[in-house]
């Protein structure tokens, strides 16, 4: 597959990588691939203002934009297909994670995508706010809430608007918004609005909705809302709500309710659901070493308890855990050197993709903490 593009030189890698630059750079190659890669240089006609790397998404490569190219596909993206703006955002992350573009650049894609429409993009870009989250300082955390109510609450005014009588979509991208705006924008409007759900009836608020106000409630819940929440567990009539509520259990902001939630992990919890709790505690933006302590003191009985092939799940928790206490590979207690001491003997492959991706995280915090605090200041409403 080759995308055909006019206005500049492009750089095309065939099957894995594509990079469209104002101006021909260098061929960047990912690790462990040798010389599989085939190169296209295309010199066209210079009267087109943008490109997309991989058209309709067909390609099983990842794209870079640069210069004027990324600065016309910014402006030209209610051109794009529900897919191609997908993959902005995805390939936009990963040239983060990769150190190939800075920070900016994902700030600067998630404003041009506010406006869209549809419920995959604004899923995906909500799982890039959440990243973005754990690279920002607690005394940043207020302009960075604001910035995320800037983005996410017009988008979820527009869909709430639209809701009633929608299709499946037009649904499912209210109930993504509004996990959105009241996670990671802590939204007072939407926290109270989820409260206001979830005291409804059963069986009167659309599934995907309610799923997303208990999680809106669930992060910034009291002693007393942690509690009710417990007993929705305890109570719930089917598996879903048993796994909605039980998850929502760890991901209250309190260390004291977040333990007692990990202590059911040992003492009620299904084993069959366990390891998924735990992972989910692993990844709890500011409570994660909390739950990894809690793991290893208790590895023999977890091992031991838990199915084995759910144990390398179980560890994929600890991809953001990115304090030196877990993460820097010289900790005795932290996750390198405990999991090279501490074999599954099985899924060693994907724990060893999980460690890997803890220290890109890692680098990734140390490369954009100092920064990222700047820039949203400068783009929150109380910023300068």
């Amino acid at each position: 597959v080759i995308t055909m593009v006019v206005g500049v030189s492009v750089m095309f890698v065939c099957v894995l990588f594509f990079q469209a630059e104002a101006g021909i750079r260098d061929l960047v190659r990912s690790r462990g691939l040798g010389d599989v890669y085939k190169r296209q240089v295309l010199s066209l006609p210079a009267d087109v203002d943008w490109v997309m790397g991989n058209a309709s998404g067909n390609g099983f490569w990842r794209t870079h934009h640069g210069g004027e190219l990324f600065a016309g596909l910014l402006g030209s993206v209610d051109q794009l297909e529900p897919i191609e703006r997908y993959l902005l955002v995805d390939d936009t992350w990963a040239d983060l994670l990769a150190g190939r573009v800075e920070l900016e650049r994902v700030l600067q894609v998630s404003e041009a995508l506010s406006g869209d429409d549809h419920p995959a993009v604004w899923r995906r870009l909500g799982q890039v706010l959440s990243g973005l989250r754990r690279l920002v300082d607690p005394a940043d955390l207020d302009d960075y809430r604001g910035w995320v109510r800037q983005l996410s609450t017009p988008a979820l005014a527009f869909a709430a608007e639209r809701v009633d009588g929608a299709d499946a979509a037009g649904r499912d991208l209210h109930a993504v918004l509004f996990g959105i705006a009241g996670v990671a924008g802590a939204d007072p409007s939407t926290r109270l609005a989820a409260r206001d759900l979830l005291a409804q009836k059963a069986g009167a608020v659309d599934a995907d909705l309610l799923a997303s106000a208990t999680g809106v409630v669930a992060a910034d819940a009291t002693a007393a809302e942690h509690a009710d929440l417990l007993e929705r567990w305890r109570a719930a009539e089917n598996p879903q709500e048993e796994v909605r509520y039980l998850y929502a259990l760890v991901d209250t902001p309190s260390q004291e309710d977040f333990e007692v939630s990990l202590d059911l992990v040992a003492n009620e919890v299904r084993t069959q659901n366990a390891p998924y709790v735990l992972m989910r505690a692993l990844s709890h933006p500011t409570l994660g070493a909390v739950a990894w302590r809690y793991l290893i003191d208790r590895w023999d009985d977890i091992t031991e308890r838990f199915p084995t092939n759910s144990l390398p799940r179980m560890l994929e928790g600890i991809r953001w855990l990115t304090d030196d206490a877990v993460a820097d590979p010289e900790a005795k207690a932290g996750a390198p050197r405990f999991l090279a001491a501490h074999p599954l003997g099985s899924g060693d492959q994907l724990v060893r993709q999980s460690l890997e991706l803890q220290a890109v995280h890692r680098a990734l915090v140390e490369r954009a903490r100092p920064s990222i605090g700047p820039l949203i200041a400068e783009r929150s409403p109380s910023g300068g």
